[in-house]
């Protein structure tokens, strides 16, 4: 592997002379310029590996801080607060109330997580009966829910379908039709024992806004 000089004076001024904490430190508030950063440490990584290695402590000590700094380029917390993908709740009456620990919905970033829905009405919070009926009431949950996000299902990336009869699959496929268009969203149906409140089905699904 060969990188040009350039890259390796960034490199090597910013671990060998072990300033790895303030370059983070000025990476605040610039993701590009730390990805750009984060990218050259991966480079430098079996270089500089290698040197440790074959020409002793000074590059170990250079390697450890290399290794620090990718560590905290990595470091969730800190990629989540610079990427501006702080969790947000979604919330509408026009779709049940949560009936547990959890929230309708859950935003990060472009990427909205729809709780799953049965076919539960949310004006009276009762179950509604039949299949038929129990398919459409999930979709509109669905679409309420989405709707609140500043989306429609047509956002949808993934769709996840849960049935206590696969044999229902056929009218679930038809019903959903008629709530998504093209191009429709990836999707996965699986057959379960049982739902909550009795539910004949459930469906949760993954938005992406842009």
């Amino acid at each position: 592997m060969t990188m040009s000089r350039s890259l390796w004076v960034v490199v090597n001024w910013a671990v060998g002379a072990n300033q790895a904490a303030a370059l983070l430190r000025c990476c605040s508030g610039a993701p590009r310029l730390k990805q750009a950063l984060r990218n050259i440490a991966l480079t430098c990584k079996p270089i500089m590996e290698n040197e440790a290695v074959n020409t002793g402590c000074e590059s170990a000590l250079n390697y450890r801080w290399l290794r620090f700094m990718i560590a905290q380029f990595n470091h969730p917390s800190q990629n989540t607060q610079e990427s501006g993908m702080s969790k947000q709740t979604i919330h509408t009456d026009d779709a049940p109330k949560a009936i547990g620990t959890y929230s309708q919905a859950i935003r990060c970033g472009d990427t909205v997580y729809l709780a799953g829905q049965i076919a539960l009405d949310p004006a009276t919070m009762q179950m509604v009966e039949g299949i038929e009926a129990q398919i459409h009431r999930v979709f509109k949950n669905l679409q309420a829910v989405a709707k609140a996000a500043g989306g429609t299902l047509d956002d949808c990336a993934k769709v996840n379908i849960y049935l206590t009869d696969l044999g229902h699959f056929a009218k679930v496929n038809e019903i959903m039709a008629g709530y998504f268009h093209e191009p429709h969203p990836a999707r996965a149906a699986v057959g379960v024992a049982s739902l909550p409140r009795n539910a004949l089905v459930e469906v949760d699904a993954v938005m992406f806004l842009k």
